[in-house]
């Protein structure tokens, strides 16, 4: 991961006041600047800089998500005879979900199983 640099507001905002300064050859004072560039990049800061990280961070996210996926642990299989199977790390999800997934897919058809019976035994059926 790339290393981090910590962000010095102040120092952006006068190398900023000074390019803006040079271009605009001394048309004001470089401290006359400074107000106009703080507030710039105030506003920059609160409209402009979410969205860009937000994006930077969806990229980098689904990089990794999709390297994670590639992975030959998440690959397909193929069975003796032919069929597809699932990758290893499929099978290890689905061997730790079992329990929830058969508790949330029959839970309920069980129980009303179970209700129909006792009710069926209390009538004397």
């Amino acid at each position: 991961m790339e290393e981090v640099t910590k962000f010095d507001p102040e120092q952006m905002q006068k190398k900023l006041a000074a390019i803006v300064h040079a271009s605009i050859i001394g048309l004001m004072p470089e401290e006359a600047l400074l107000p106009f560039v703080r507030q710039a990049v105030a506003e920059f800061q609160r409209t402009e800089l979410p969205g860009l990280v937000r994006g930077a961070l969806q990229v980098y996210c689904r990089k990794e998500i999709d390297k994670y996926l590639a992975s030959p642990e998440f690959a397909e299989q193929w069975g003796n005879q032919g069929e597809k199977q699932a990758g290893e790390a499929v099978k290890e999800i689905v061997r730790q979900l079992a329990t929830d997934l058969m508790q949330a897919q029959w839970g309920g058809i069980i129980q009303a199983a179970v209700n129909d019976m006792r009710s069926h035994l209390q009538r004397g059926y």
